[in-house]
């Protein structure tokens, strides 16, 4: 498909279109966000947890905010996972072929070794990168991964590059079959974002005798002119007979469908804004813990520790404030963290107490980790193995 071409199909798309997310994106927004600030943590998912109650000095709550820590547990969790994951090293023996299966030979794949160096053009080498990709999947389950070829007037360097997009800028998408063979067929992700406009990339499946080809658009925001034609910015093909070089990356599968999976925290989501709710409340509480005075009116009673009360008897009467429901709340909060440690198989890196533990209830505890961590393997495996055939497929263009 020529240019020319493309740019007249590309024309019929509007603003309404390019805007419009999958249903399915709309539906576990919420909840991914809530995966990304806890995992992020500080004072957005502290804001996010404990909003201003109406009647809530401005003050007092900015204090509470400022003054109150959220534990990482959902970091925790992540960056415990993946050591185990990649602490053994990540051995390859990559030999690459023609399409009809004969032997390319290495001393040909100087590319290769530069992809192994930087596979993503920003000095990352490719065990560096499926790195970043195994905290992406288990933060949201999933993540996507393009890969692609520099333009000619962009400099190319003759050779590709892979990138990991987070699942909130994949905004639609929809496979197709083919011999019962799930197959990308379109997939519209969101760029860049600037503070008027959004800059939006559509890639479209191509037949036989149509390549592959996608566009980049700059789309306004706001709701005006939504039947008005968007803005084509740029276009291209890819070589005739490769699939849209973007897939989904899977931390866990969800049996129920292939557009999701399912995230490493997604129980210490809830946990950790629970946890953080605990604190709020023990802090009020031993904010407002100071002990009363009643005093007979004349009694000056001075404001600093250690001051001499002159009074009678009587006159002066301390009133102590129970503080018996700050001992329940830290016995909530050790509670919490020991039932996550239990759940995720971490319970034997980090003991919050002394007991008595067999050697056996302490491997058990952990081959439910080990468990996890050789699943997610299985499919980084899968995932490195695509990154490679499509990285090959641009050099065999």
């Amino acid at each position: 498909m020529k240019n020319e071409d493309l740019l007249k199909q590309a024309t019929t798309k509007t603003k309404g279109e390019l805007l419009k997310r999958n249903r399915i994106y709309d539906g576990i927004y919420n909840q991914m966000i809530s995966y990304q600030w806890a995992y992020l943590g500080g004072l957005p998912f502290k804001m996010m947890v404990r909003k201003k109650r109406p009647s809530e000095d401005s003050t007092l709550y900015q204090d509470l905010i400022s003054d109150t820590v959220a534990q990482p547990i959902c970091r925790y969790i992540v960056d415990t996972i993946n050591d185990v994951l990649f602490e053994p090293g990540i051995k390859r023996n990559m030999q690459f072929c023609t399409p009809e299966g004969t032997a390319i030979d290495p001393r040909n794949n100087e590319w290769a070794d530069l992809f192994l160096l930087d596979s993503d053009l920003n000095n990352r080498s490719l065990t560096s990168f499926m790195e970043s990709l195994g905290d992406l999947t288990s933060i949201f389950g999933h993540c996507w991964v393009a890969v692609d070829l520099p333009q000619q007037d962009q400099g190319n360097l003759g050779r590709p590059y892979v990138c990991a997009i987070n699942p909130l800028d994949v905004w639609d998408w929809e496979f197709d079959y083919y011999g019962g063979r799930p197959m990308l067929k379109y997939v519209k992700i969101k760029e860049m974002e600037e503070v008027d406009s959004f800059y939006v990339k559509c890639y479209h499946l191509g037949d036989a005798t149509t390549p592959s080809y996608w566009e980049s658009y700059e789309v306004d925001k706001g709701p005006e002119k939504l039947n008005d034609p968007a803005k084509l910015i740029g276009s291209g093909t890819f070589p005739l007979g490769m699939s849209i070089p973007v897939f989904i990356a899977y931390g866990r599968r969800d049996p129920r469908t292939i557009d999701l999976g399912i995230s490493d925290i997604d129980v210490a989501t809830d946990a950790q804004r629970e946890h953080y709710k605990l604190e709020c409340e023990k802090y009020t509480a031993l904010q407002f813990a100071h002990t009363l005075i009643r005093a007979e009116p004349g009694i000056k009673i001075p404001v600093h520790a250690g001051s001499i009360v002159r009074a009678s008897e009587g006159q002066v009467e301390a009133i102590p404030i129970d503080t018996g429901d700050v001992d329940k709340i830290i016995k909530s909060q050790q509670d919490i963290l020991e039932q996550i440690e239990a759940l995720t198989g971490l319970g034997g890196l980090r003991n919050t107490k002394n007991q008595i533990a067999s050697g056996i209830a302490i491997i058990e505890e952990r081959k439910q980790l080990h468990r996890l961590a050789k699943a997610k393997a299985r499919l980084m495996e899968v995932t490195e193995e695509l990154i490679l055939t499509y990285a090959a497929r641009f050099i065999d263009r």
